[in-house]
């Protein structure tokens, strides 16, 4: 096994990138899986501290106030203009209602002129906030009123209709981006795969492929099959080490996704990209000549990729000709293959996810074979 023990100790010299690119990776990927874990939170309202100076004092407008204080952040305050004044500036007081006398004792009727004010500050939102509300609860009041209820009743009624708060369910329209947390944590994984082994493995290969290690590896006593065994096998360890590591954190991170079709429908779609870029980094390897181009090649190849399928982007931000022309790259399928995982595994779904998988293999062969036919072409020169 000298050929596994020398690909490592060079695959060693460069943990410096693969630890700059798991660190990238799962800084980007963490992120935005706390954002997606955060997107699907219940609406709630955000509370206005206001106060309520009351010169009617009767039952309506001592209901509306205590309607007011729900959800909202009621601050004691005298009425004097300084204060109020200070207190808004200061951003502790936000929004000032007045009540004018006779506001209850001519609701629903033809004389009804008194007006509630709302004082607020300028270019804030908070006062149109509480006119809102003000306007629904008064609205509904006034319309028990009209209808030959009393005072009490009315009030008892509009409290129960303005206190059922309807459900609200974040969906995803026409495309949308809404992503439960884990999906981020293998939706970046094209980029991490195609960064590091194409940064980290090509120079591996291009090195045993120079015309002097090939010569001296031909006049020792190693047979030949068994170094491009060998390369190849720990080529590929090297591969299943990294994609292990990636599973591991991500999975003591998500345990809920332990033993569950999901869990095992992103692994099966890791592993088919995993194939993708084995095969893409023994093409370049065998088409490069300088090992200092590798990590010029590497940016563009990851950046490119992902941008183009929807990986940095989501797909649903991108025109239709880019989307057409992403059919022809690899990492759109894995994506592809990543949203309908989240989605939910239908029979239908699984169907396509196992189709997109098999798309990223059949690209993998053809990779892996173009590789083949550029390897023998230069053996016979």
């Amino acid at each position: 096994m000298r050929i596994l023990v020398c690909f490592f100790k060079i695959l060693k010299k460069k943990r410096g990138y693969i630890m700059m690119y798991l660190g990238i990776f799962f800084s980007i990927a963490i992120a935005m899986s706390l954002q997606g874990g955060n997107s699907e939170k219940n609406y709630e309202n955000q509370k206005i501290a206001f106060c309520v100076f009351d010169e009617d004092q009767s039952e309506i407008s001592k209901g509306l106030t205590d309607y007011l204080k729900k959800g909202n952040e009621w601050v004691d305050v005298e009425d004097d203009e300084e204060v109020i004044q200070e207190k808004m500036y200061n951003r502790s007081l936000t929004c000032v209602i007045r009540i004018p006398k006779a506001f209850g004792e001519t609701m629903g009727e033809e004389n009804e002129q008194e007006q509630i004010t709302v004082k607020t500050i300028p270019g804030t939102m908070y006062g149109t906030i509480m006119e809102q509300s003000i306007q629904g609860f008064v609205s509904l009041l006034r319309g028990y009123l009209t209808g030959g209820m009393d005072a009490s009743e009315a009030l008892q009624e509009t409290m129960q209709s303005v206190e059922k708060e309807p459900e609200v369910e974040m969906t995803a329209k026409n495309g949308g981006v809404s992503h439960d947390s884990a999906y981020y944590l293998f939706a970046y994984v094209p980029y991490l795969f195609l960064a590091i082994f194409i940064s980290t493995l090509t120079p591996i290969l291009i090195i045993f492929r120079k015309k002097e290690i090939a010569e001296r590896m031909a006049c020792s006593s190693y047979p030949r099959m068994k170094v491009y065994r060998e390369l190849y096998f720990s080529f590929i360890i090297a591969g299943l080490v990294i994609t292990a590591l990636h599973l591991i954190v991500v999975f003591a991170m998500k345990r809920e996704l332990w033993f569950t079709a999901k869990g095992g429908m992103y692994i099966v779609n890791e592993i088919a990209f995993l194939l993708v870029t084995l095969s893409l980094v023994f093409l370049i390897s065998q088409l490069a000549t300088k090992i200092e181009s590798i990590n010029m090649i590497s940016n563009v190849v990851s950046l490119a990729m992902s941008f183009l399928c929807g990986i940095f982007v989501p797909l649903s931000f991108l025109g239709d000709g880019v989307k057409t022309a992403a059919h022809f790259l690899p990492a759109y399928w894995y994506i592809r293959a990543a949203e309908q995982i989240d989605a939910g595994l239908s029979k239908a779904a699984c169907a396509d996810i196992w189709m997109y998988c098999g798309i990223q293999v059949l690209f993998a062969i053809v990779l892996l074979t173009t590789a083949l036919v550029v390897k023998e072409k230069r053996s016979r020169r």
